[in-house]
C-alpha cells in the first residue's frame, strides 16, 4: 500500500534533516525528539508550552522558564504563591506577559485541584480550553509533551509546510489534525519527533517565502513540482 503523504514527509524529514535540528532545542532520545527538559518535567513543559506562544524559544521563552526555575517558582504551588510582580519580572522575556501571567496561574490552580495524569484526553484537552491564553495548539502540545498523548498540535509551520508538500489545502484546526493523525501512526514518540521536525524545518527551510534551492526534501515537493525553484 502506497505511503501516504504525511508519512512520506515524516519519514523524509528523519533522514535527511534530523541531524540539523538544534540539540539545545530538543531533547534526543532513542526514538526521537522530545522537549528540552528532563522526562518528569511536567509542570516545566507546561510553563514551556504556555511561554512559547507567539514567542521564539531559544531567544525568549527558555530564557522565561530558566528565570523561573532561577528564582524558585518552577512548581504550580510556588507560583500560585508567588507575587504577581516577581512572576511578571521571571517571564518578561517571553512576551505578552500579563496574559501568559493569568494562564500560568490558571493552569497551577488546576493542577493543585486536578489529578490531570488520570483525566482522559478529551477531558483533559477541555480542561486546559477552559483557561484563557490556552487554545486548542498549546492544549494539544501540553498533552503531548507534558502527558504524554499520541495527539499532534497543529502549529503554523506544520500547515505551511503540508499546503506545500502535499498541495492539501484545509480550513480549521480540528480538519488540520484529523488530516495528520489519520496518515501517521498514533504513537507518542512519533507525534512529538514530527512535530519537532516541523517546527524547525519550517524556521530554516519552509518559511514563509521558502527556500526551494537548497530544501532537503523538494525532489518530492507538490510546491516545487508546480512552481520553478529560484536558483
Amino acid at each position: 500500500m502506497e505511503a501516504s503523504c504525511p508519512s512520506m514527509l515524516y519519514r523524509l524529514l528523519v533522514d535527511r534533516f534530523l541531524d540539523e535540528v538544534p540539540s539545545d532545542e530538543w531533547r534526543r532520545t532513542g526514538k526521537g525528539l522530545d522537549w528540552p527538559a528532563p522526562e518528569n518535567a511536567t509542570f516545566e513543559k507546561i510553563a514551556g508550552a504556555v511561554l512559547v506562544q507567539n514567542a521564539n524559544w531559544r531567544n525568549n521563552a527558555s530564557k522565561a522558564v530558566e528565570n523561573l526555575k532561577k528564582m524558585g517558582i518552577s512548581e504550580p504551588f510556588k507560583i500560585v504563591e508567588a507575587s504577581p510582580a516577581l512572576l511578571r519580572e521571571a517571564i518578561r522575556p517571553a512576551g505578552f506577559t500579563n496574559r501568559k501571567l493569568k494562564a500560568l496561574y490558571e493552569v497551577s490552580k488546576l493542577m493543585l485541584n486536578v489529578r490531570l495524569d488520570l483525566l482522559d484526553d478529551y477531558s483533559l484537552k477541555r480542561k486546559l480550553l477552559n483557561i484563557n491564553g490556552i487554545g486548542p495548539e498549546t492544549s494539544d502540545t501540553i498533552l503531548l509533551y507534558a502527558f504524554n498523548r499520541p495527539v499532534i498540535p497543529v502549529s503554523k509551520y506544520a500547515k505551511r509546510i503540508l499546503k506545500r508538500f502535499c498541495n492539501i489545502h484545509l480550513e480549521s484546526y480540528a480538519e488540520w489534525q484529523t488530516y495528520i493523525q489519520e496518515n501517521i501512526p498514533r504513537n507518542v514518540e512519533i507525534c512529538k519527533t514530527f512535530h519537532a521536525l516541523l517546527t524547525e524545518f519550517g524556521l530554516k527551510y519552509c518559511t514563509n517565502k521558502p527556500k526551494c534551492n537548497i530544501c532537503l526534501i523538494k525532489a518530492d515537493c507538490k510546491h516545487t513540482m508546480i512552481q520553478p525553484v529560484n536558483r
